[in-house]
Protein backbone atom coordinates (compact mmCIF):
# COMPACT_ATOMS: atom_id res chain seq x y z
CA UNK A 1 0.00 0.00 0.00
CA UNK A 2 1.92 3.22 -1.03
CA UNK A 3 2.88 5.58 1.93
CA UNK A 4 1.36 9.45 2.32
CA UNK A 5 4.75 10.56 0.65
CA UNK A 6 3.90 8.50 -2.69
CA UNK A 7 0.50 9.24 -2.73
CA UNK A 8 1.56 13.48 -2.71
CA UNK A 9 4.23 12.88 -5.74
CA UNK A 10 1.53 10.50 -7.70
CA UNK A 11 -1.09 13.56 -7.37
CA UNK A 12 1.47 16.09 -8.55
CA UNK A 13 2.50 14.00 -11.43
CA UNK A 14 -1.12 14.01 -12.11
CA UNK A 15 -1.48 17.94 -11.88
CA UNK A 16 1.41 18.08 -13.96
CA UNK A 17 0.03 15.89 -16.99
CA UNK A 18 -3.54 18.37 -16.36
CA UNK A 19 -1.48 21.55 -16.66
CA UNK A 20 0.44 20.57 -19.86
CA UNK A 21 -2.72 19.29 -21.47
CA UNK A 22 -4.09 21.63 -24.00
CA UNK A 23 -8.00 23.13 -24.61
CA UNK A 24 -8.44 20.56 -27.50
CA UNK A 25 -7.09 17.93 -25.24
CA UNK A 26 -9.60 18.84 -22.55
CA UNK A 27 -12.39 19.02 -24.68
CA UNK A 28 -12.02 15.65 -26.42
CA UNK A 29 -11.67 14.22 -22.83
CA UNK A 30 -14.83 15.82 -21.22
CA UNK A 31 -17.04 14.76 -24.37
CA UNK A 32 -15.51 11.31 -24.16
CA UNK A 33 -17.00 11.34 -20.43
CA UNK A 34 -20.57 13.12 -21.78
CA UNK A 35 -21.87 10.35 -23.42
CA UNK A 36 -21.82 7.93 -20.56
CA UNK A 37 -23.37 11.01 -18.42
CA UNK A 38 -26.09 11.49 -20.67
CA UNK A 39 -26.66 7.71 -20.96
CA UNK A 40 -26.58 7.53 -17.25
CA UNK A 41 -29.14 10.40 -16.70
CA UNK A 42 -31.84 9.03 -18.68
CA UNK A 43 -31.42 5.66 -17.11
CA UNK A 44 -32.10 7.29 -13.80
CA UNK A 45 -35.07 9.33 -14.83
CA UNK A 46 -36.52 6.50 -16.92
CA UNK A 47 -36.26 4.43 -13.82
CA UNK A 48 -38.20 7.31 -11.64
CA UNK A 49 -40.91 7.29 -14.31
CA UNK A 50 -41.34 3.99 -14.50
CA UNK A 51 -41.56 3.53 -10.64
CA UNK A 52 -44.26 6.75 -10.43
CA UNK A 53 -46.40 4.94 -12.81
CA UNK A 54 -46.09 2.16 -11.01
CA UNK A 55 -47.38 3.60 -8.13
CA UNK A 56 -49.90 5.59 -9.44
CA UNK A 57 -51.36 2.04 -10.80
CA UNK A 58 -51.20 0.73 -7.69
CA UNK A 59 -52.92 3.53 -6.31
CA UNK A 60 -55.30 3.22 -8.48
CA UNK A 61 -55.91 -0.30 -7.89
CA UNK A 62 -56.54 0.15 -4.36
CA UNK A 63 -58.84 3.16 -5.10
CA UNK A 64 -61.08 0.84 -7.39
CA UNK A 65 -60.76 -1.94 -4.66
CA UNK A 66 -61.87 0.17 -2.24
CA UNK A 67 -64.68 1.57 -4.06
CA UNK A 68 -65.93 -2.12 -5.47
CA UNK A 69 -66.09 -2.82 -1.94
CA UNK A 70 -67.43 0.30 -0.66
CA UNK A 71 -70.11 -0.87 -3.07
CA UNK A 72 -70.71 -3.93 -2.39
CA UNK A 73 -70.87 -2.86 1.34
CA UNK A 74 -74.10 -0.24 -0.11
CA UNK A 75 -75.23 -3.13 -1.51
CA UNK A 76 -75.37 -5.16 1.39
CA UNK A 77 -76.51 -2.71 3.79
CA UNK A 78 -79.29 -1.75 1.27
CA UNK A 79 -80.33 -5.39 1.46
CA UNK A 80 -80.29 -5.83 5.26
CA UNK A 81 -81.99 -2.16 5.32
CA UNK A 82 -84.99 -3.30 3.03
CA UNK A 83 -85.34 -6.71 5.27
CA UNK A 84 -85.43 -4.73 8.62
CA UNK A 85 -88.18 -2.35 6.42
CA UNK A 86 -89.92 -5.76 5.92
CA UNK A 87 -89.61 -7.09 9.00
CA UNK A 88 -90.78 -3.99 11.13
CA UNK A 89 -93.76 -3.54 8.23
CA UNK A 90 -95.05 -7.08 8.50
CA UNK A 91 -94.92 -6.69 12.40
CA UNK A 92 -96.47 -3.32 12.83
CA UNK A 93 -99.36 -4.90 10.26
CA UNK A 94 -99.12 -7.69 12.76
CA UNK A 95 -99.91 -5.27 15.69
CA UNK A 96 -102.30 -3.27 13.86
CA UNK A 97 -104.40 -6.31 12.15
CA UNK A 98 -104.68 -7.90 16.24
CA UNK A 99 -105.64 -4.46 17.56
CA UNK A 100 -108.77 -3.80 14.97
CA UNK A 101 -109.59 -7.91 15.37
CA UNK A 102 -109.73 -7.58 19.02
CA UNK A 103 -111.34 -3.89 19.29
CA UNK A 104 -113.71 -5.00 16.20
CA UNK A 105 -114.76 -8.37 18.52
CA UNK A 106 -115.24 -6.18 21.66
CA UNK A 107 -117.46 -3.65 19.97
CA UNK A 108 -119.43 -6.46 18.80
CA UNK A 109 -119.79 -7.83 22.41
CA UNK A 110 -123.11 -7.34 23.55
CA UNK A 111 -122.22 -6.19 27.07
CA UNK A 112 -119.57 -4.16 25.96
CA UNK A 113 -119.40 -0.71 27.29
CA UNK A 114 -116.59 1.86 28.55
CA UNK A 115 -118.51 2.68 31.14
CA UNK A 116 -116.83 -0.24 33.04
CA UNK A 117 -113.76 1.75 34.17
CA UNK A 118 -111.75 -1.68 34.21
CA UNK A 119 -112.72 -2.19 30.64
CA UNK A 120 -111.83 1.70 30.13
CA UNK A 121 -108.65 0.66 31.37
CA UNK A 122 -107.75 -2.23 29.75
CA UNK A 123 -109.18 -0.60 26.01
CA UNK A 124 -106.97 2.77 26.87
CA UNK A 125 -103.63 0.82 27.98
CA UNK A 126 -103.81 -1.76 24.66
CA UNK A 127 -104.30 1.48 22.62
CA UNK A 128 -101.48 3.47 23.83
CA UNK A 129 -98.99 0.42 23.57
CA UNK A 130 -100.01 -0.40 20.37
CA UNK A 131 -99.72 3.17 18.84
CA UNK A 132 -95.91 3.04 20.34
CA UNK A 133 -95.24 0.37 17.88
CA UNK A 134 -96.93 1.70 14.98
CA UNK A 135 -95.60 4.30 12.16
CA UNK A 136 -97.55 7.45 11.10
CA UNK A 137 -99.53 6.01 8.98
CA UNK A 138 -100.68 3.40 10.95
CA UNK A 139 -101.30 4.88 13.67
CA UNK A 140 -103.56 7.25 11.04
CA UNK A 141 -105.69 4.41 10.60
CA UNK A 142 -105.61 3.19 13.73
CA UNK A 143 -107.21 6.79 14.68
CA UNK A 144 -109.41 7.21 11.90
CA UNK A 145 -110.61 3.69 12.83
CA UNK A 146 -111.57 4.53 16.68
CA UNK A 147 -113.18 7.75 15.48
CA UNK A 148 -115.12 6.85 13.03
CA UNK A 149 -116.17 3.66 15.92
CA UNK A 150 -117.11 7.04 17.53
CA UNK A 151 -115.05 5.82 20.67
CA UNK A 152 -113.26 9.35 20.56
CA UNK A 153 -114.95 11.82 19.22
CA UNK A 154 -115.61 13.15 22.74
CA UNK A 155 -118.97 11.76 23.82
CA UNK A 156 -119.03 9.71 26.72
CA UNK A 157 -117.85 7.49 27.24
CA UNK A 158 -115.17 7.21 25.41
CA UNK A 159 -111.21 6.13 24.99
CA UNK A 160 -108.99 8.65 26.53
CA UNK A 161 -105.98 9.29 23.86
CA UNK A 162 -104.03 11.95 26.71
CA UNK A 163 -100.31 11.43 26.20
CA UNK A 164 -100.49 9.11 23.01
CA UNK A 165 -97.72 9.27 20.87
CA UNK A 166 -99.51 10.32 17.19
CA UNK A 167 -96.04 11.59 15.79
CA UNK A 168 -96.42 11.70 12.14
CA UNK A 169 -100.30 10.70 11.38
CA UNK A 170 -101.54 12.44 8.62
CA UNK A 171 -105.21 13.91 7.93
CA UNK A 172 -105.13 15.66 5.11
CA UNK A 173 -108.31 16.62 3.99
CA UNK A 174 -109.84 14.74 6.71
CA UNK A 175 -112.86 15.95 9.41
CA UNK A 176 -112.34 15.85 13.30
CA UNK A 177 -115.21 16.72 15.92
CA UNK A 178 -114.51 17.13 19.38
CA UNK A 179 -111.58 14.90 19.87
CA UNK A 180 -109.46 15.36 22.48
CA UNK A 181 -105.53 15.13 21.86
CA UNK A 182 -104.36 16.31 25.47
CA UNK A 183 -100.38 15.82 26.50
CA UNK A 184 -100.09 13.84 22.69
CA UNK A 185 -97.11 13.55 21.06
CA UNK A 186 -98.24 14.89 17.69
CA UNK A 187 -94.38 16.15 16.33
CA UNK A 188 -94.59 16.37 12.67
CA UNK A 189 -98.39 15.71 12.42
CA UNK A 190 -100.05 16.94 9.02
CA UNK A 191 -103.63 18.74 9.19
CA UNK A 192 -103.63 19.95 5.76
CA UNK A 193 -106.86 20.92 4.58
CA UNK A 194 -108.28 19.80 7.55
CA UNK A 195 -111.84 20.54 9.40
CA UNK A 196 -111.09 20.54 13.05
CA UNK A 197 -114.09 21.02 15.26
CA UNK A 198 -114.18 21.42 19.16
CA UNK A 199 -110.47 19.79 19.21
CA UNK A 200 -108.55 19.91 22.25
CA UNK A 201 -104.52 20.11 22.30
CA UNK A 202 -104.33 21.35 25.65
CA UNK A 203 -100.57 20.90 25.88
CA UNK A 204 -99.66 18.70 22.95
CA UNK A 205 -96.44 18.57 21.68
CA UNK A 206 -96.74 19.71 17.92
CA UNK A 207 -93.33 20.85 16.89
CA UNK A 208 -93.19 20.81 12.92
CA UNK A 209 -96.95 20.16 12.71
CA UNK A 210 -98.87 21.59 9.63
CA UNK A 211 -101.90 23.00 9.43
CA UNK A 212 -101.76 24.49 6.25
CA UNK A 213 -105.32 24.87 4.28
CA UNK A 214 -107.17 23.90 7.32
CA UNK A 215 -110.67 24.72 8.69
CA UNK A 216 -110.70 25.20 12.53
CA UNK A 217 -113.24 26.04 15.03
CA UNK A 218 -113.15 26.33 18.93
CA UNK A 219 -110.03 24.59 18.55
CA UNK A 220 -108.13 24.97 21.67
CA UNK A 221 -104.27 25.10 21.33
CA UNK A 222 -103.51 25.81 25.39
CA UNK A 223 -99.83 25.56 26.83
CA UNK A 224 -99.46 23.43 23.80
CA UNK A 225 -96.03 23.43 22.02
CA UNK A 226 -96.46 24.96 18.15
CA UNK A 227 -92.48 25.06 17.73
CA UNK A 228 -92.03 25.46 14.04
CA UNK A 229 -95.61 24.65 13.27
CA UNK A 230 -97.71 25.94 9.97
CA UNK A 231 -101.26 27.52 10.04
CA UNK A 232 -100.28 29.19 6.25
CA UNK A 233 -103.78 30.00 4.45
CA UNK A 234 -105.52 28.07 7.41
CA UNK A 235 -109.24 29.34 8.62
CA UNK A 236 -109.46 30.48 12.07
CA UNK A 237 -112.56 31.07 14.30
CA UNK A 238 -112.68 30.84 18.15
CA UNK A 239 -109.14 29.89 18.73
CA UNK A 240 -107.00 30.04 21.79
CA UNK A 241 -103.07 30.15 22.32
CA UNK A 242 -102.91 30.80 25.96
CA UNK A 243 -99.90 30.23 27.25
CA UNK A 244 -98.42 28.38 24.24
CA UNK A 245 -95.27 28.24 22.90
CA UNK A 246 -95.70 29.07 18.97
CA UNK A 247 -91.62 29.84 18.31
CA UNK A 248 -91.28 30.06 14.28
CA UNK A 249 -94.55 29.21 13.76
CA UNK A 250 -95.92 30.60 10.09
CA UNK A 251 -99.39 32.26 9.90
CA UNK A 252 -99.24 33.89 6.50
CA UNK A 253 -102.27 34.81 5.06
CA UNK A 254 -104.57 33.28 7.74
CA UNK A 255 -107.96 34.39 7.88
CA UNK A 256 -109.05 34.61 11.81
CA UNK A 257 -111.77 35.99 13.79
CA UNK A 258 -112.20 36.22 17.62
CA UNK A 259 -108.53 34.84 17.89
CA UNK A 260 -106.94 35.02 21.43
CA UNK A 261 -102.99 34.90 21.60
CA UNK A 262 -102.61 36.21 24.83
CA UNK A 263 -99.53 34.84 27.35
CA UNK A 264 -97.54 33.79 24.42
CA UNK A 265 -94.10 33.58 24.39
CA UNK A 266 -93.32 33.60 20.78
CA UNK A 267 -90.16 34.45 18.61
CA UNK A 268 -89.88 34.85 14.84
CA UNK A 269 -93.62 34.35 14.16
CA UNK A 270 -95.12 34.75 11.01
CA UNK A 271 -98.42 36.69 10.32
CA UNK A 272 -97.73 38.46 6.73
CA UNK A 273 -100.79 38.85 5.02
CA UNK A 274 -102.85 37.89 7.81
CA UNK A 275 -106.53 39.20 8.60
CA UNK A 276 -107.08 38.73 12.05
CA UNK A 277 -110.35 40.13 13.63
CA UNK A 278 -110.47 40.97 16.82
CA UNK A 279 -107.49 38.95 17.65
CA UNK A 280 -106.24 39.58 21.57
CA UNK A 281 -102.35 39.56 21.97
CA UNK A 282 -102.25 40.86 25.29
CA UNK A 283 -99.55 39.99 28.03
CA UNK A 284 -97.91 37.63 24.82
CA UNK A 285 -94.28 37.80 24.19
CA UNK A 286 -93.61 38.27 20.22
CA UNK A 287 -89.94 39.52 19.50
CA UNK A 288 -89.09 39.43 16.04
CA UNK A 289 -92.68 39.01 14.84
CA UNK A 290 -93.84 40.41 11.38
CA UNK A 291 -96.90 41.46 10.46
CA UNK A 292 -96.32 42.71 7.31
CA UNK A 293 -99.39 43.99 5.47
CA UNK A 294 -101.67 42.11 8.05
CA UNK A 295 -104.95 43.23 8.72
CA UNK A 296 -105.30 44.05 12.12
CA UNK A 297 -108.13 46.28 12.72
CA UNK A 298 -109.77 46.41 16.41
CA UNK A 299 -106.87 44.43 17.56
CA UNK A 300 -105.86 44.38 21.12
CA UNK A 301 -101.80 44.17 21.66
CA UNK A 302 -102.02 45.71 25.37
CA UNK A 303 -99.10 44.96 27.38
CA UNK A 304 -97.59 43.28 24.70
CA UNK A 305 -93.03 42.89 24.18
CA UNK A 306 -92.99 43.23 20.73
CA UNK A 307 -89.43 44.61 20.04
CA UNK A 308 -88.72 44.59 16.68
CA UNK A 309 -91.86 43.47 15.50
CA UNK A 310 -92.59 44.36 11.77
CA UNK A 311 -95.77 46.20 10.99
CA UNK A 312 -94.82 47.87 7.20
CA UNK A 313 -97.97 48.13 4.68
CA UNK A 314 -100.37 47.09 8.12
CA UNK A 315 -103.42 48.26 8.89
CA UNK A 316 -103.76 48.62 12.66
CA UNK A 317 -106.50 51.19 12.82
CA UNK A 318 -108.34 51.35 16.07
CA UNK A 319 -105.60 48.40 17.62
CA UNK A 320 -104.83 48.98 21.34
CA UNK A 321 -100.83 48.72 21.87
CA UNK A 322 -101.30 50.21 25.41
CA UNK A 323 -98.15 49.84 27.98
CA UNK A 324 -96.62 47.42 25.09
CA UNK A 325 -93.12 47.43 23.89
CA UNK A 326 -92.21 48.23 20.60
CA UNK A 327 -88.55 49.26 20.68
CA UNK A 328 -87.31 48.83 17.14
CA UNK A 329 -90.29 48.13 15.65
CA UNK A 330 -91.12 49.35 11.66
CA UNK A 331 -94.33 50.72 11.08
CA UNK A 332 -93.67 52.36 7.80
CA UNK A 333 -96.46 52.54 4.93
CA UNK A 334 -99.03 51.39 7.88
CA UNK A 335 -102.35 52.40 8.43
CA UNK A 336 -102.19 53.32 12.34
CA UNK A 337 -105.54 55.93 12.18
CA UNK A 338 -107.39 55.71 15.46
CA UNK A 339 -104.67 53.51 17.38
CA UNK A 340 -103.67 53.70 20.84
CA UNK A 341 -100.07 53.53 21.87
CA UNK A 342 -100.61 55.14 25.85
CA UNK A 343 -97.82 54.39 27.56
CA UNK A 344 -95.62 52.27 24.96
CA UNK A 345 -91.99 51.81 24.33
CA UNK A 346 -91.57 52.83 20.64
CA UNK A 347 -87.90 53.56 21.00
CA UNK A 348 -86.57 54.12 17.43
CA UNK A 349 -89.58 52.86 15.93
CA UNK A 350 -89.99 53.86 12.12
CA UNK A 351 -93.00 55.82 10.42
CA UNK A 352 -92.17 56.48 7.51
CA UNK A 353 -95.31 57.21 5.51
CA UNK A 354 -97.46 55.64 8.35
CA UNK A 355 -101.17 57.20 8.56
CA UNK A 356 -101.21 58.27 12.31
CA UNK A 357 -103.97 60.73 12.03
CA UNK A 358 -106.35 60.76 15.99
CA UNK A 359 -103.53 57.83 17.31
CA UNK A 360 -103.22 58.00 21.14
CA UNK A 361 -99.12 58.25 21.96
CA UNK A 362 -100.21 60.04 25.58
CA UNK A 363 -97.49 59.23 27.77
CA UNK A 364 -95.38 57.25 24.69
CA UNK A 365 -91.46 56.87 24.67
CA UNK A 366 -90.46 57.96 21.47
CA UNK A 367 -86.93 58.95 21.91
CA UNK A 368 -84.74 58.13 18.40
CA UNK A 369 -87.68 57.28 16.45
CA UNK A 370 -88.49 58.02 12.64
CA UNK A 371 -91.82 60.09 12.83
CA UNK A 372 -91.99 63.54 11.61
CA UNK A 373 -93.55 66.52 13.55
CA UNK A 374 -96.61 66.64 11.65
CA UNK A 375 -97.37 62.93 12.05
CA UNK A 376 -97.42 63.85 15.85
CA UNK A 377 -99.43 66.70 15.64
CA UNK A 378 -102.18 64.50 13.96
CA UNK A 379 -102.43 62.71 16.82
CA UNK A 380 -105.55 62.95 19.22
CA UNK A 381 -103.47 62.95 22.61
CA UNK A 382 -99.58 63.35 22.62
CA UNK A 383 -99.87 64.63 26.50
CA UNK A 384 -96.70 63.57 28.30
CA UNK A 385 -95.02 62.16 24.92
CA UNK A 386 -91.73 61.83 24.94
CA UNK A 387 -90.20 63.13 21.65
CA UNK A 388 -87.82 61.46 19.05
CA UNK A 389 -85.26 64.00 20.29
CA UNK A 390 -85.33 63.00 24.14
CA UNK A 391 -87.73 66.04 25.04
CA UNK A 392 -90.57 66.02 27.04
CA UNK A 393 -94.29 67.33 24.63
CA UNK A 394 -96.79 69.08 25.64
CA UNK A 395 -100.28 68.10 25.43
CA UNK A 396 -101.70 70.25 22.23
CA UNK A 397 -105.24 68.75 22.98
CA UNK A 398 -107.18 71.66 24.14
CA UNK A 399 -110.51 70.21 24.47
CA UNK A 400 -111.07 68.45 28.05
CA UNK A 401 -112.33 65.14 28.55
CA UNK A 402 -112.31 64.51 24.49
CA UNK A 403 -113.54 60.46 25.13
CA UNK A 404 -116.34 60.74 27.69
CA UNK A 405 -113.81 59.39 30.34
CA UNK A 406 -114.91 61.02 33.98
CA UNK A 407 -113.28 60.35 37.00
CA UNK A 408 -112.41 57.30 39.47
CA UNK A 409 -113.27 55.15 36.48
CA UNK A 410 -116.67 56.36 35.35
CA UNK A 411 -118.35 57.89 32.28
CA UNK A 412 -118.89 61.80 31.99
CA UNK A 413 -119.58 64.47 29.92
CA UNK A 414 -118.10 67.69 32.21
CA UNK A 415 -116.95 70.50 31.15
CA UNK A 416 -118.95 70.34 27.67
CA UNK A 417 -122.04 71.85 27.70
CA UNK A 418 -124.79 69.16 26.37
CA UNK A 419 -127.77 68.53 24.96
CA UNK A 420 -129.80 65.18 24.52
CA UNK A 421 -126.19 63.84 24.76
CA UNK A 422 -125.14 60.96 26.95
CA UNK A 423 -121.75 59.48 28.11
CA UNK A 424 -121.78 55.69 28.94
CA UNK A 425 -119.49 52.79 28.74
CA UNK A 426 -118.81 50.56 25.62
CA UNK A 427 -119.79 46.94 25.88
CA UNK A 428 -118.60 43.65 23.95
CA UNK A 429 -121.18 44.61 21.05
CA UNK A 430 -119.37 48.03 20.74
CA UNK A 431 -115.60 48.59 19.84
CA UNK A 432 -113.15 50.11 22.15
CA UNK A 433 -111.94 53.09 20.00
CA UNK A 434 -110.41 55.90 22.48
CA UNK A 435 -111.17 55.15 25.89
CA UNK A 436 -113.58 53.07 28.40
CA UNK A 437 -116.47 55.81 26.90
CA UNK A 438 -117.62 57.02 24.73
CA UNK A 439 -120.20 60.18 23.79
CA UNK A 440 -123.86 59.15 22.35
CA UNK A 441 -126.95 61.04 21.59
CA UNK A 442 -130.30 59.73 24.13
CA UNK A 443 -132.20 57.42 22.31
CA UNK A 444 -135.23 59.52 22.31
CA UNK A 445 -133.04 63.20 21.05
CA UNK A 446 -134.17 64.40 17.48
CA UNK A 447 -130.91 66.70 17.20
CA UNK A 448 -128.33 66.35 19.82
CA UNK A 449 -125.35 69.10 20.56
CA UNK A 450 -121.90 69.32 22.82
CA UNK A 451 -119.64 72.01 22.61
CA UNK A 452 -116.96 73.56 24.98
CA UNK A 453 -114.66 76.96 25.74
CA UNK A 454 -111.50 76.44 24.93
CA UNK A 455 -108.76 78.90 26.07
CA UNK A 456 -105.57 79.21 23.72
CA UNK A 457 -102.32 79.18 25.68
CA UNK A 458 -99.61 81.82 24.94
CA UNK A 459 -97.41 79.38 23.80
CA UNK A 460 -99.30 78.58 20.91
CA UNK A 461 -99.70 81.81 19.24
CA UNK A 462 -97.74 81.48 16.75
CA UNK A 463 -99.26 77.94 15.29
CA UNK A 464 -102.40 80.75 15.42
CA UNK A 465 -100.65 82.99 13.62
CA UNK A 466 -99.76 80.61 11.02
CA UNK A 467 -102.86 78.82 10.95
CA UNK A 468 -100.37 75.46 11.66
CA UNK A 469 -102.40 74.55 14.57
CA UNK A 470 -106.03 72.64 14.14
CA UNK A 471 -109.15 71.65 16.17
CA UNK A 472 -109.52 68.07 15.07
CA UNK A 473 -112.52 66.62 16.30
CA UNK A 474 -112.83 62.26 16.63
CA UNK A 475 -116.40 60.35 17.21
CA UNK A 476 -117.99 57.47 16.33
CA UNK A 477 -121.37 57.60 17.97
CA UNK A 478 -123.17 57.58 14.83
CA UNK A 479 -121.84 54.24 13.83
CA UNK A 480 -119.36 51.98 16.05
CA UNK A 481 -117.28 50.71 12.84
CA UNK A 482 -116.54 54.61 11.43
CA UNK A 483 -114.00 57.21 12.48
CA UNK A 484 -115.05 60.88 11.89
CA UNK A 485 -112.45 63.23 11.61
CA UNK A 486 -113.44 67.03 11.46
CA UNK A 487 -110.26 69.28 11.02
CA UNK A 488 -109.94 72.85 11.24
CA UNK A 489 -107.16 75.54 11.91
CA UNK A 490 -107.56 77.78 14.90
CA UNK A 491 -107.35 81.08 12.37
CA UNK A 492 -110.64 80.21 11.10
CA UNK A 493 -112.43 80.52 14.94
CA UNK A 494 -110.05 83.53 16.27
CA UNK A 495 -110.82 86.97 15.25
Amino acid sequence: MPNASTMITIERRRWRICRNLTSSQIAKACSSLLVPLMIGVFTIVTTMSQMNLAQQQREQDLQIAKENRDKDERIEESRRTAEVKAQEDQQMHTVLAAYLKDMTELMLYRNFTLTDKLMATVVRGKTLTTLGQLDGKRKDHLVRFLYEAQMISGGQPSIDLTGADLSGVDFTNYKLNGVSFVKCNLIKAIFDKTSLQGVDFQNAQLSMTSFAGSNLINVSFEEANLTNASFISAHLSNVEFYYAIVTNADFTDVRASNFTFALVNDNNTIFNEAHLEFAIFTFSTLINASFVETEFTMGNMNNAILDNANFTGASISLANFDESKLSGSIFDESFAMGASFYGSNLVATKWQGAIVDAVDFSQANLSSASITDDQIRRAVKTFDIILPDGSLGFDTNLLKNGDAEGENDTCGTNPWYVSFMIAQKYNRTRPQILGKCYFTGQSDAVQATMWQRVRVPNEYGEWVRTGAAIIRIVGGCVSPFALYVLSLTLTSLVE
